[in-house]
């Protein structure tokens, strides 16, 4: 009793595992059963894409590649550990309070996200319990599953892409960022157990328990956003410490002081987590009905207070990977209808996740969103793509994505919609404080916020009014000025550098007091300069340049010659122009230009700098040193450019011109050569763009080539394919026949392979031969049959060896009798496969045989006994048996009686009207006569004794016939 209590709460299955798979996935779902041990600890859910017109027989073919038990999933089934639940064909499987959910697939559509379906319930039952496998299949089925079950908490594995049948599926995870690890199945199986064996919080099952010291959390958080620069510390902790666990499952270690030593080592693990800490989950028109309402209320009231021209302006702060923004540019169009075309349109989509951001911006989806939108928006505003599908390019151009925190940068303004869905439920009670003010400084009077259904504005009610209470739509309210917290940026929760002491202390275990040195008497003595880059661009200021550069007029730029004052610019051109000509340090000296204070000239210095590695980037030093040494009265003249001339020309003012006449002319040259630079890098491109041209053209020739023959290949496989639905419906129609035939003959059947392995049995052999439905693969010689027969497993090796047949009389335990007839197995092609046992029952054809023996020996011997004259007659008055005595009463021998009619026997000595009246009467009782009969003995009186007895339908009477002499 003590025994069976302890294990009663191994039974609840602490550890779920979703295993979804298509094409090619049961091999591969049959190794990891196979690689796992019998009792594994935790349980295993198998969804597959079955046919929805077929019975699976999955859970028995699996039976075979593991002792765990495996079932078909049925309604409402608590999870159990070591089991395995298969999906049953046309159903979708959830899981709800631990327990199994099934429901039937309406649509074609919904046969395509069954694995998704299972995901994402198993995440949200399971959170940082769940795991998630996916295997082998084609399509993208599951990649939003694991999502969600990352962002839970749980782990997500997939099938290495070099080990899958078709890769589709696992490889759709891959390119999504949702794949933690990529493994073939057999190390699947033993991750899974490393998982179980390493997650000390999911097995105590409590995460709100779980230990962990604040401060190492915060320095795990601190190493975040040293790679990040985002803060994570106002974030809930629940969440926080969920993902935080489930780094430390994947990477083995079961002590948040163990993982911040792991992210000490290790910045690319801290880069990883960071990931784990922005995924959210998403999909397009998650609730539909708040994007009915947008289309049926807000969006009307909204174009009716807004000037003509003026465009929508939409903002969605942690829009993901765009599908929230998608939806809702959609559900605008849709409302628009025809006057869609030209209508100004801005959508704002932001997010923390760079990688979140750039598959925004491309637009590209799996083909599991086909569930999640009908066929008239996936042709109107969509395209197809080997990949799935990507957003329509008018459709993307209404949108723009951005990077942005939205704790520290800047929000937008003039916003008529905000849909902020399932992103305040992340944060924390400041966070949430300082972001909703936020928004409302952004949203027009006449703005709209969306929350989502798990979300609300807190203690902002008197700033927002409930516009549909039950989608949390709230509009903006006008506040008196003053009553709204000031709008201020989030700088961090807590002192980085107190807590990244390493950080901290580097710059000091780094110091050089040379260095220092150097540093210092370049700032105080070296001449003013500028790093740059080969497009100009301004890299980096030392010194004051004040006197050299300023800003110019109109959009910003660090261009050097845009910010060059008034007579630098040609001089610095031709010197950049000529130290990238020759890659050697140039020098202009004495360059009058227009300073804040006058005219002054000035030396100016460029040195090149090439950088290491194969692109060998090249940056120039640009130095400005002015001229500190005597100058001629012609070097100190005011340049003619520069100040109106006098109109007597002195010679030395004539040497200026002729200086700066140089200088434009080295100008001039140094454009002329970078013009033919550049025409004949054109020239070049232009025969390059040609012969790509070309080779384009020839490639789509060589495509429709192919197109056509993929078309005729096409058409073949459906022929194909229609050929083989047919057979296959053959076969359907033989397996029922011959389940049928099985079932309905009285005839134990079992079938047997080449390995003596058990292939199929009818019912009837599976009481005689001890077998079960799990027994089905398994070797004979593990079978203890009830029969009796000596040397069977012999015997069979014999009929399959050498052909050979035997039919053996066996008995059962309980000695019923059956005839055993064992043949050889032949294929269509005349080809032994195995062995065939039929056992029919004779148990009563023996006995009867038995029983028909022993009567005769009985019969023979009351004959042989009994001195009285005695005989058995048949109908026809035949002599079928008789004594001695009666042989010599009517003075015939046996062999001479026998066979003979009563009446002629012995010469007619018995034929007597009163005894023939006597043997032709019906059945009935001893008639008993005395009469006289002439026997070979004389003539006398003999008392004749005669009953006829009635015989079954098919045979006559029998009569029995005596004499007393």
């Amino acid at each position: 009793m003590q025994a069976e209590q302890a294990e009663e709460p191994a039974k609840v299955p602490l550890m779920v595992v979703g295993v979804g798979a298509s094409a090619g996935g049961y091999e591969a779902f049959r190794e990891v059963l196979e690689a796992l041990p019998d009792r594994c600890g935790f349980a295993i859910v198998f969804v597959q894409h079955l046919d929805p017109l077929h019975e699976t027989m999955l859970p028995s073919l699996l039976s075979r590649a593991t002792a765990m038990r495996v079932v078909q999933a049925s309604d409402a089934v608590p999870l159990e550990v070591d089991t395995v639940y298969v999906a049953p064909p046309k159903s979708n499987v959830v899981i709800h309070d631990g327990a199994l959910r099934i429901h039937t697939i309406e649509s074609v559509r919904e046969r395509h996200r069954t694995i998704d379906v299972f995901f994402e319930s198993l995440a949200g039952d399971r959170h940082e319990r769940a795991v998630g496998v996916l295997l082998s299949g084609t399509a993208s089925d599951g990649v939003n599953g694991l999502k969600a079950i990352k962002s839970e908490g749980g782990v997500s594995l997939v099938q290495d892409e070099s080990t899958a049948r078709f890769n589709s599926m696992p490889r759709a995870a891959m390119l999504a960022g949702v794949a933690d690890l990529a493994l073939p199945p057999r190390e699947i199986a033993q991750e899974l157990l490393r998982i179980r064996d390493h997650a000390p919080e999911i097995a105590i099952g409590d995460l709100a328990g779980s230990h962990g010291d604040p401060d190492v959390i915060r320095q795990i958080l601190a190493r975040v956003w040293s790679v990040s620069s985002v803060d994570f510390s106002s974030y809930k902790w629940t969440t926080l410490k969920r993902r935080i666990m489930r780094r430390m499952v994947l990477n083995r270690v079961t002590t948040f002081d163990e993982y911040l030593t792991r992210l000490e080592s290790d910045p690319a693990e801290a880069q990883a987590l960071y990931q784990d800490l922005v995924i959210s989950v998403t999909n397009f028109f998650r609730d539909p009905e708040i994007f009915a309402v947008l289309k049926d209320e807000l969006l009307p009231k909204l174009y009716e207070h807004k000037p003509q021209h003026s465009p929508l302006r939409v903002w969605v702060p942690g829009c993901s990977t765009g599908e929230e923004v998608y939806s809702l540019v959609i559900t605008v169009l849709e409302y628009l209808g025809e006057n869609a075309l030209g209508a100004p349109i801005q959508v704002f989509g932001t997010d923390i996740s760079e990688s979140a951001i750039e598959r925004a911006r491309a637009g590209i989806y799996p083909e599991s969103i086909e569930s999640d939108l009908s066929g008239d928006r996936l042709r109107r505003f969509f395209q197809k793509r080997d990949a799935g599908y990507q957003i329509a390019k008018p459709v993307r151009d209404l949108c723009v994505f951005a990077r942005q925190n939205v704790f520290k940068d800047p929000p937008f303004s003039n916003l008529d919609l905000i849909s902020c869905r399932n992103v305040l439920i992340y944060f924390g009670p400041d966070l949430q404080r300082r972001v909703l003010p936020m928004f409302h400084y952004a949203l027009n009077p006449t703005g709209y916020l969306v929350l989502g259904s798990s979300e609300s504005i807190g203690a902002f009610a008197d700033f927002f009014s409930p516009a549909h209470s039950k989608h949390k739509i709230f509009a903006k309210r006008s506040v008196p000025p003053g009553t709204m917290p000031p709008l201020s940026r989030i700088d961090g929760a807590f002192d980085r550098n107190a807590l990244l002491p390493q950080l901290r202390e580097e710059p000091l275990r780094k110091f050089d007091p040379q260095r220092e040195a150097d540093r210092f008497l370049l700032d105080r003595y070296g001449p003013p300069s500028v790093l740059v880059n080969e497009e100009m661009n301004i890299l980096q200021f030392r010194g004051r340049t004040g006197d050299f550069l300023e800003p110019a007029p109109g959009a910003a730029t660090l261009n050097l010659l845009r910010m060059a004052r008034e007579g630098l610019m040609v001089a610095l051109h031709t010197a950049l122009h000529d130290s990238t000509l020759r890659g050697l340090p140039t020098r202009k000296e004495a360059v009058a230009y227009k300073s804040p204070n006058g005219v002054a000239r000035v030396d100016i210095h460029v040195i090149p700098i090439v950088g290491p590695g194969e692109r060998r980037e090249r940056f120039f030093l640009v130095l400005f040193e002015n001229v500190t040494r005597d100058l001629s009265a012609a070097d100190e003249a005011e340049p003619p450019t520069l100040a109106p001339a006098p109109q007597a020309e002195s010679e030395d003012e004539r040497l200026a011109l002729r200086q700066e006449l140089a200088a434009t002319k080295d100008y001039l040259q140094s454009v002329i050569e970078s013009q033919e630079s550049f025409n004949e890098e054109l020239r070049s491109a232009n025969e390059e763009i040609l012969s790509a041209n070309e080779e384009l053209q020839s490639t789509n020739e060589e495509l429709e080539t192919a197109k056509e023959e993929l078309q005729s290949a096409n058409e073949e496989l459906t022929t194909l394919n229609e050929e083989l639905q047919t057979r296959n419906e053959a076969l359907g129609k033989a397996n029922d026949d011959l389940n049928n035939l099985l079932n309905s003959i009285n005839v134990a059947v079992v079938i047997l392979d080449t390995e003596l392995r058990v292939r199929r049995f009818t019912s009837g052999a599976g009481k005689l031969m001890n077998l079960i439905p799990s027994d089905i693969g398994r070797p004979f010689v593990h079978i203890n049959p009830y029969i009796v027969v000596p040397n069977l497993v012999d015997v069979l090796r014999d009929v399959v060896d050498k052909l050979a047949t035997h039919e053996l009389d066996v008995r059962d335990g309980e000695g019923h009798w059956y005839s055993l007839r064992i043949r050889p197995y032949k294929t269509l092609e005349n080809r032994i496969d195995g062995a065939l046992l039929a056992l029919i029952d004779i148990d009563s054809l023996k006995k009867n045989a038995a029983r028909t023996r022993q009567m005769a020996e009985v019969e023979q011997t009351i004959a042989e006994v009994v001195q009285a004259p005695f005989a058995v007659l048949d109908a026809e008055l035949r002599v079928q048996r008789l004594t001695p005595a009666f042989s010599r009463l009517i003075g015939v021998g046996r062999e001479g009686a026998l066979g003979q009619p009563l009446p002629t026997a012995g010469g007619g000595t018995l034929a007597h009207p009163v005894l023939r009246s006597m043997l032709e009467a019906p059945p009935g009782p001893m008639r008993v006569e005395t009469i006289e009969l002439d026997l070979p003995q004389g003539r006398r009186p003999v008392m004749v004794s005669v009953r006829r007895l009635a015989g079954a339908e098919d045979e006559g009477d029998i009569i029995l016939i005596g004499f007393g002499v």
